[in-house]
């Protein structure tokens, strides 16, 4: 809104528009990676907290299978808590935090499945999709546990859906990089 306000004056409502509409988001923050069907595959690796993982949750539609996991930071997962069984289908958990994950969510009534790389979470959490609900990866703790950072983890999730297409003999969905 601040870019489209103070470009008034120096460019056309309709130029302003269709920048706005253009606009692919920014990697790593729930952008899109792929689809296969129905099902899409969203990679918000930056999303190192359970704080931030709510708030992704909280703008997307539907009810996404969630990938999670990493190295924590000792934050609580109550904030997660709050929103799984409203805003999630079920969650793959993946790394050091996956059984505090497991433990914080089990009692909410969605399934959750362990992995144990990505490629493996990737194929669970479309498994658990069912045709009908997104992938996000939303992982609500850091990636040093097995990545230098967020954006090698993203681009190993990236990867292992492109890997998950070439299999459904998808084509043309994901972005090139």
């Amino acid at each position: 809104m601040l870019a489209a306000a103070l470009s008034l004056g120096y460019a056309s409502p309709e130029k302003i528009e269709r920048a706005i509409r253009d606009f692919p988001g920014l990697l790593h923050r729930a952008s899109l990676v792929g689809k296969i069907g129905d099902v899409r595959f969203f990679d918000s690796s930056i999303d190192s907290t359970p704080e931030r993982t709510k708030n992704t949750l909280s703008g997307m539609e539907g009810t996404p299978v969630l990938i999670l996991g990493g190295r924590g930071k000792g934050l609580s997962a109550d904030p997660l808590r709050q929103v799984f069984t409203q805003k999630c289908s079920g969650a793959v958990l993946l790394g050091e935090t996956a059984e505090e994950m497991f433990a914080a969510l089990s009692g909410e009534r969605r399934p959750l499945l362990f992995a144990d790389d990505m490629g493996d979470a990737v194929r669970k959490a479309f498994s658990l999709s069912e045709g009908a609900h997104d992938v996000l990866l939303s992982p609500a703790a850091t990636s040093y546990d097995r990545y230098r950072n967020f954006e090698e983890r993203g681009e190993d999730f990236a990867r292992a859906v492109r890997d998950l297409m070439k299999e459904y003999d998808v084509r043309g969905d994901a972005p090139s990089k």
